[in-house]
């Protein structure tokens, strides 16, 4: 056999070449198919040893995540059992109740990692065996080869995406503000029905690695050096967090103690603003924020308008009214307004904070009340 037959993917004889049943086929000599055939197959190896790769570091990936749920969980855990020793013995009932739900939470997401992680392990394998089979016969003689060509191709043509099922949807940490932000409130709210008010909270699974907040989510505090977090969907890449809970409808407040932080930023963002680029601070970014920086306090307006005040705010509030779609700052200790945005909000509105200095933590003072 001197001729390969490209239409038929065989090598075939002068006689077959010159029959009817190749007739019009687009055949070429052994010696001048077998480098572009090669070539065709190292193309389809080196697309299975990329799918490998990834799928090496999307394995890798996953039992990171999982590791840092399994954090989260002991972390949530431990403060769990630190506020209910607070608490009297009656309260025992609710405690273990909360910590069974973590459990829960806890094995269901820790589940799904696991379960992903576990698929791309197979996956691995059956590339990992496909790349070995392949390879072994790119390795014999011409003839054998490319009477196995179809085959080795069908073999190669692996059914896999070019991308593993990798990317990690919302949601997929631990709820920390549901287990462990303002506890004791929350089990105190249980036995008071009538207290129509819930606390403000910090979100920590949208905290930018460059911050830390306490641990009843209430304080954040700036970092010189970057923590190593996941970078979960909701996760901002360079600065800020949000609140656990946000708002669509009604009037809500909080109030933050600033103290003597000289570098900060406060107010409330859309649900869908960029959590990964940088965004400029202003309401078309989908941020209506005040800022306090070298000295200056600005409100967050194209290129920034000037907020004149006599004394230095220690706690500035921030309200929002839904309803009238309208955010206002206020001075507390003065009772003077700072600034005033009025616009039109679509989606949910989540109280936003920021800081850029280890001076002062920024702490979140009272509870957010909505009328």
């Amino acid at each position: 056999m001197k001729i390969f037959c490209f239409d038929d993917k065989q090598p075939i004889c002068v006689v077959c070449y010159t029959s009817k049943k190749h007739k019009g086929h687009t055949c070429y000599p052994i010696e001048e198919a077998v480098p572009d055939l090669k070539s065709e197959i190292q193309a389809v190896v080196s697309t299975l040893k990329n799918k490998l790769a990834n799928r090496n570091a999307a394995k890798m990936g996953h039992q990171s995540w999982e590791e840092h749920i399994k954090g989260q969980a002991q972390r949530a855990e431990e403060q769990i059992r630190r506020e209910f020793k607070k608490l009297q013995q009656f309260l025992e009932e609710e405690e273990t109740a909360r910590i069974a739900t973590l459990r829960e939470e806890e094995q269901k997401k820790s589940e799904v990692m696991r379960e992903r992680a576990e698929t791309l392990a197979r996956e691995i394998t059956i590339l990992s065996e496909t790349v070995v089979a392949v390879d072994k016969e790119m390795e014999v003689d011409n003839i054998t080869f490319l009477k196995n060509y179809k085959a080795i191709l069908n073999r190669a043509d692996c059914t896999f995406p070019d991308t593993a099922d990798t990317e990690v949807v919302s949601g997929a940490l631990i709820d920390m503000a549901k287990h462990v932000g303002s506890l004791k409130f929350k089990v105190w709210e249980k036995m008071l029905e009538f207290v129509d008010y819930t606390p403000v909270i910090m979100d920590p699974n949208t905290m930018s690695s460059k911050f830390t907040l306490s641990d009843d989510l209430t304080t954040m505090t700036y970092c010189d050096e970057r923590q190593s977090l996941p970078d979960n969907p909701e996760r901002f890449l360079n600065v800020g967090v949000l609140g656990s809970e946000g708002y669509s409808k009604g009037a809500h407040y909080w109030d933050v103690d600033v103290g003597d932080n000289d570098n900060w930023i406060l107010g409330v963002a859309k649900e869908s603003i960029p959590r990964k680029t940088q965004v400029k601070m202003e309401p078309r970014s989908g941020l209506w924020i005040i800022k306090y920086i070298c000295g200056k306090y600005k409100a967050g307006i194209k290129s920034y308008v000037q907020i004149v005040v006599d004394e230095s705010p220690r706690v500035i509030r921030v309200q929002l009214d839904c309803n009238r779609g309208e955010v206002k700052f206020f001075d507390l200790t003065k009772n003077t307004t700072l600034c005033t945005f009025k616009d039109k909000f679509t989606e949910k509105m989540f109280p936003y904070f920021n800081s850029g200095s280890g001076i002062c933590p920024l702490r979140l003072l009272g509870k957010a009340k909505t009328g």
